[in-house]
C-alpha cells in the first residue's frame, strides 16, 4: 500500500490513470474518483514526498476537468487523513467554486465559471451562495487592504461565539437522533443550519419563502434523493 517502487507510489499511478482518460469518461467518472482517494485513505495509505512532486509537475491549466481531478488529489495529500478527506469530498462543489474565484480559473465540468457556480450551488444554501458572490464581487485590492493576523484560541476564550454554536449543535444531536450515521452526518448538519437560520430570520420568513417559490428553478424528487 506505501511502498515506492521506481519512484512511483500507489497514488501517482492512480492518478496518472484517471489524467490519461478522454475528457467524457472524466466527466462520467468524477464520483468513482472520490470513492477511489476515499478508500486509498480508508485502507492506511499516507502521503509522500513523490506524491507532492508528482502534483506540482502537472500542469492542466488549460484544461478543467483535469484542474477538478487535481483540485481533490492535491487538497488529500494536504489533509493526509481519511475522515478529513470524506468531509472535504461532502464539500468539494462549494470548494471548486471558490477556487475558480481566487485564481480566476475554470475548473470542473461546465464552459464557465459563470455556468460552474450558478450549477454546482442550485440546491446549496443561502449562506454558501452569499460567500460565492461576495468573493466574486470583490477585487484583489479589497482583500489587501486588511492587515490579518492569526489570532489564538487560547482553550476557547477568544471565540465564544464559535464554541457556543459547536455546543448547540452537537446537544441537538445527543437530544434529538438515538444514533446516526458517518453517512448521513452532514445532512443532520444542514437539518440544523436551516433551523437556525430560519429563527434567526423570523420577520422576513414567510416573504423569503415566497421569493424563493417564485424565482427557484423546478427540482424533481430524483435530485433531492441521495443514490
Amino acid at each position: 500500500m506505501n511502498e515506492i517502487y521506481k519512484g512511483q507510489t500507489l497514488f501517482i499511478c492512480f492518478i496518472r490513470y484517471y489524467l490519461s482518460q478522454d475528457n467524457q469518461y472524466l466527466k462520467e467518472n468524477y464520483l468513482d474518483f472520490e470513492n477511489q482517494i476515499l478508500l486509498l485513505y480508508r485502507r492506511g495509505y499516507s502521503a509522500k514526498t513523490e506524491d507532492k512532486a508528482f502534483i506540482k509537475s502537472q500542469d492542466y491549466k488549460s484544461d478543467s476537468r483535469r484542474l477538478k481531478y487535481l483540485l481533490l488529489a492535491s487538497y488529500s495529500l494536504k489533509l493526509d487523513d481519511f475522515t478529513f478527506i470524506q468531509a472535504l469530498c461532502c464539500h468539494m462543489n462549494l470548494i471548486t467554486c471558490l477556487a475558480s474565484l481566487k485564481n480566476d480559473l475554470n475548473i470542473g465540468f461546465y464552459n464557465s465559471i459563470d455556468i460552474q457556480i450558478t450549477k454546482l450551488t442550485r440546491f446549496r444554501s443561502d449562506y454558501q451562495n452569499e460567500i460565492i458572490n461576495y468573493i466574486r464581487n470583490s477585487s484583489e485590492e479589497h482583500y489587501k487592504a486588511y492587515d490579518i493576523t492569526q489570532i489564538e484560541s487560547n482553550r476557547g476564550l477568544n471565540f465564544k461565539a464559535f464554541h457556543t454554536m459547536i455546543h448547540q449543535v452537537t446537544s441537538w444531536i445527543r437530544t434529538t437522533f438515538s444514533w446516526i450515521s458517518d453517512d448521513n452526518l452532514i445532512r443532520y448538519f444542514n437539518e440544523f443550519c436551516f433551523k437556525i437560520n430560519r429563527s434567526q430570520r423570523k420577520a422576513t420568513i414567510f416573504n423569503n419563502l415566497i421569493v424563493k417559490m417564485v424565482e427557484g428553478d423546478e427540482i424533481y424528487q430524483s435530485e433531492l434523493i441521495s443514490n
